[in-house]
Order: structure tokens, then sequence, then C-alpha cells
């Protein structure tokens, strides 16, 4: 694998690789979940190299911004040095990187999982409401806590995983919250946040290692975030002009083809 990957001008970002050895405040790995990571990363950085086709991609370019069961989304907040580092590596667990994480899904990247099938205007309003409860004590749904709604705040932002891809589907097989992976994740998982046996679990994904740049098929953004000109522009930037930026409605802010 090269030094960097695709970086732009002057970049001086490194290629993510396992540093629990090396930095303290990281979880060690012994030999065995050394190998199962790297087998992954290996992986990871295959498909880094490649062009991935995604039709959802090309559907949010169309307008089309429906989003198929199973669809992945990472929320996260805005800042250039961030966007840089996910439109040159993708989504990866911020361990591979040196950064010590609080979750228990260790040298994981962390996802939503879209259960049934729903357009991106419909999922927005869905996330921002409360979780059903039989008491007056009514929570946040926690979708609502890191992905961009029409009640978001800040200028936060998710990155959409395309699931269907056929090269990326085998790294999303390593998904601590899927049924069979115990033996896989054992040693690196300690323990989920959610319990995988809940249907809670069915709305998460933690996928070992992350996944390349070439399967984010869109990016949405919050409404604070698609007011701030300069912020929108390095974000189109970073990414290229090709790909789609979404509002919470389901509106092509970026991106869009002519039809």
């Amino acid at each position: 694998m090269s030094e960097q990957l695709n970086p732009s001008p002057g970049s001086t970002i490194k290629v993510p690789t396992y540093k629990g050895d090396l930095e303290r405040g990281l979880k060690e790995l012994g030999p065995q979940q050394r190998e199962v990571l790297d087998l992954q990363l290996v992986e990871y950085a295959r498909l880094s190299e490649l062009e991935l086709h995604s039709d959802l991609r090309d559907r949010f370019a169309s307008g089309d911004t429906s989003l198929p069961a199973g669809t992945l989304l990472h929320g996260t907040g805005f800042s250039p040095e961030l966007i840089e580092s996910l439109a040159v590596h993708g989504v990866v667990s911020g361990e591979l990187f040196g950064i010590p994480e609080d979750a228990e899904t260790h040298y994981c990247a962390d996802f939503f999982r879209v259960e049934d099938a729903t357009t991106l205007a419909d999922y927005s309003k869905w996330i921002a409401e409360s979780e059903p409860s039989t008491t007056r004590v009514r929570t946040r749904r926690m979708e609502g806590q890191y992905l961009p709604s029409d009640k978001s705040r800040g200028e936060n932002m998710g990155l959409v995983v395309d699931p269907t891809i056929p090269e990326v589907q085998g790294l999303l097989e390593a998904d601590a919250y899927r049924a069979g992976t115990d033996e896989l994740f054992e040693g690196i998982v300690t323990h989920l946040p959610v319990d995988k046996s809940t249907p809670k679990a069915e709305r998460l994904s933690a996928i070992l290692g992350g996944v390349p740049r070439g399967a984010i098929a869109g990016i949405v953004v919050s409404d604070r975030l698609a007011g701030n000109v300069e912020h929108m522009d390095n974000l189109v930037r970073a990414f290229g002009g090709t790909m789609p930026v979404l509002s919470v409605r389901g509106e092509v802010l970026s991106g869009a083809t002519e039809g």
C-alpha cells in the first residue's frame, strides 16, 4: 500500500494502520486479533485503490434520494481537517490514526443502519422524533443525536455508505452487530454499547477497520452546514463535484446530473 491514498496537494494524511502497540490509551491486541484486523485492512487497502461504482450514488445524483434497507450512515461534525481525511480514507476507526475512542467497539467504524426502505426526507424526520415510550419520559432517538435532521442546530453531516457495492460486501460482513460474528471479534470488541439481541441493534453497525472513500454514495448535511458557503465549498472541493451532497429534505445541493 502506498504511503498516502490520493491526498490533496500538500497533505500529510497518513495511511490508517494498527497503532495499539505503539500509542498509550489504545487497545492492544494479541497476535490472533492482529491477524483478524490486518486481513480486514488488506482488503480495505485494495479497495482504496479502486474506483468503485455505486448505483445508490447515481440515483442520488439523479434526484432519487430513497434509502434502501441496509444503507449505512455515519454521523459526524465538520472541520476542514476532518473533511480532508474522510475524502481520502473514507470512514475508518479513529484508533487506526492513534486516536483513543470511548466506545467499546474498538478498531471499528460505527454506523447507523436503515432498517426498512424509506426516503431520505422521511428518515430525517423519523430520527428527529422521540423513541416510543409507555411512560411520560421521552428519549431522543440515538440516530438523531449524531445524524443531521431538520432539528439539528449544529454543522453536522451524515456520510451514506452503499452496502450493495459488490466489492465492499466482504468488508461489511465483519460487523460486530450481526449474528455469527462473535468469534471474529473476540478480543477486539469486548462489549457493544447496544446488545445485539435487541431491536435497536438492527439499527447499528460496527465495521472492523472501516470502509474506503469509494463506498460513500452521498453526504447529507444539516441546514446550518448547508448555509455556510465556505464550508460547503470545502466539502465539495474535498470530495469532488460529482459526489452528491444532500439536504435533510432530500434536495440535491451539489453533484446533481442533468436529467
